[in-house]
């Protein structure tokens, strides 16, 4: 508000001065809305403001409390969390989390490296679980979408680097999202993952000849006995058109005859500890 000061001294001599106050704006925090989590998720709750000597205090159910500026919540039930700044205003949130049991299975292969203007496909593995699943692509000039539906998202990128993709899917008030990471290769560069990388189940995922009418083979070769799984599935429409499961060895050679069905299609080996993805053209 306006205040006015006046000031007389014994003589009768005064002076006058105003002076203006004006309110700060009120110091808020903003948890988000309400969540709902799926088995084994969590939720990070920030409270976070632009003050390095504010103070935090959370609390929550079954005794829950915390004193960072973020907490992970994972259990149903109501969590507040009380801000005071240096100034020693204060604000307060809250957020109420609920649990669902359902367990979102959803998953998604793809290569880990690919080369500039190469075709890279993710398959969506599991698209009948989920009621609608997201892609959710890199903000890159470099981004070329090829195909895109539920089952199928084919992209290329035009500069070599690090990139990310990811699957966003939901099962009635359960969300998850899922990425993955590929590194784009010039050209003239050798792929070379180093000795960090980790012993792959499949050894040898191969399919040949590639073009072709429809008659091809496919050879698989495991660290060990295992199943596996095979899907054939429509690039374009996304569309399953043949799928097949072998058990009971660590090799497998495969005959396709499918002559009738032409068009780009991604052909998915799945097994219980890895998945690998084939880009297949059927003329």
């Amino acid at each position: 508000g306006t205040y006015n000061l006046l000031l007389t001294d014994a003589q009768g001599c005064s002076v006058e001065q105003t002076f203006n106050l004006i309110d700060p704006a009120p110091l808020k925090i903003d948890l988000g809305g309400n969540r709902t989590l799926c088995t084994d998720q969590t939720w990070l709750a920030d409270a976070s403001i632009a003050d390095t000597k504010a103070t935090y205090i959370w609390n929550g159910p079954d005794g829950f409390t915390a004193q960072t500026a973020a907490a992970t919540l994972q259990k149903a039930g109501t969590y507040t969390a009380l801000v005071t700044d240096s100034k020693g205003c204060q604000a307060q949130d809250d957020i109420t989390i609920k649990i669902d049991e359902t367990a979102i299975a959803s998953e998604y292969s793809a290569s880990s490296h690919a080369f500039v203007e190469e075709s890279i496909i993710f398959i969506n593995l599991h698209s009948s679980g989920p009621e609608k699943t997201t892609w959710i692509l890199p903000e890159s000039p470099s981004l070329q979408v090829l195909n895109q539906n539920n089952k199928v998202l084919e992209l290329a990128f035009i500069h070599a680097g690090v990139y990310t993709v990811g699957m966003h899917a939901s099962l009635g008030s359960c969300e998850k999202t899922f990425q993955k990471t590929v590194s784009v290769l010039n050209k003239n560069e050798n792929y070379n993952p180093g000795t960090s990388e980790i012993s792959h189940f499949i050894k040898t995922f191969k399919l040949g000849p590639n073009p072709n009418d429809g008659n091809f083979t496919v050879k698989v070769d495991l660290e060990q006995e295992a199943s596996i799984s095979l899907q054939l599935i429509h690039i374009q429409t996304g569309a399953t058109v043949d799928q097949r499961r072998h058990n009971g060895s660590n090799s497998y050679n495969i005959s396709y005859n499918i002559s009738q069905h032409k068009g780009a299609y991604a052909l998915v080996l799945e097994t219980a500890k890895e998945s690998r993805v084939f880009k297949v053209v059927i003329l």
